[in-house]
């Protein structure tokens, strides 16, 4: 499978798990923090990050393989576009969008996907984290990918880059690490180890309070 497809493909499972809640039309900042998230937590479902390589900057990190999928799928009326803006940023204008599935055109795409037992189980990964940050709202959302705990990682500075699937040495990333910890502690108080689910609703849980720390 070409990375466009594979991209578009993780764009419009992104927008379908949005799809039944409150934030829908799906916003382009809260798009691309599930999508950095996913690849974030993609260990603890047991698959490799679609994107491994990410640009730190003081923002949330926008892939761009997503952001030409998005372009791609909206080009040949899979998706819809609404409610586009331009933000003022440090960096310069940041282009703002919202996304919603054009059902008569995606019914097909969606019904061969849920044919294929490995994007069914992807699909629910991504559905987890949806709806885990989905609790934050709309203006905090976007912040959750600013205090993970490998992009907010102080020994990393502004526009270097993060990588989510460090293998020499296998070595992990500190997002993987911070949820080995969360694992650990769920096995001693419950005796049992948490499923992905709950792993990575309680990592995001989390990452609440840190909001606040990070204004500070």
């Amino acid at each position: 499978m070409s990375s466009l497809l594979r991209h578009q493909t993780r764009a419009l499972m992104i927008v379908r798990a949005f799809s039944t809640g409150a934030l829908y039309p799906v916003p382009l900042e809260a798009l691309h923090t599930v999508t950095y998230l996913t690849d974030a937590l993609a260990p603890v479902w047991g698959f490799p990050p679609l994107d491994d390589v990410v640009l730190k900057t003081n923002w949330v990190p926008r892939s761009e393989p997503i952001q030409r999928a998005l372009d791609d799928l909206v080009a040949r009326g899979v998706l819809k576009v609404s409610h586009i803006s331009f933000e003022r940023r440090e960096a310069g204008r940041a282009f703002q969008a919202d996304y919603a599935l054009n059902t008569e055109l995606v019914r097909g795409v969606l019904h061969v996907l849920d044919a294929d037992a490995d994007w069914l189980y992807e699909y629910g990964a991504i559905r987890e984290v949806a709806l885990a940050v989905a609790g934050f709202g709309s203006d905090q959302l976007p912040r959750a990918a600013l205090v993970d705990a490998s992009y907010s990682d102080p020994l990393l500075d502004r526009n270097t880059v993060l990588d989510l699937d460090p293998d020499e040495g296998h070595s992990r990333s500190q997002t993987e690490l911070a949820n080995q910890r969360l694992s650990a502690v769920g096995l001693e108080r419950l005796s049992r180890r948490l499923t992905p689910a709950e792993l990575t609703a309680l990592y995001v849980r989390h990452l609440y309070p840190l909001m606040g720390d990070a204004d500070e």
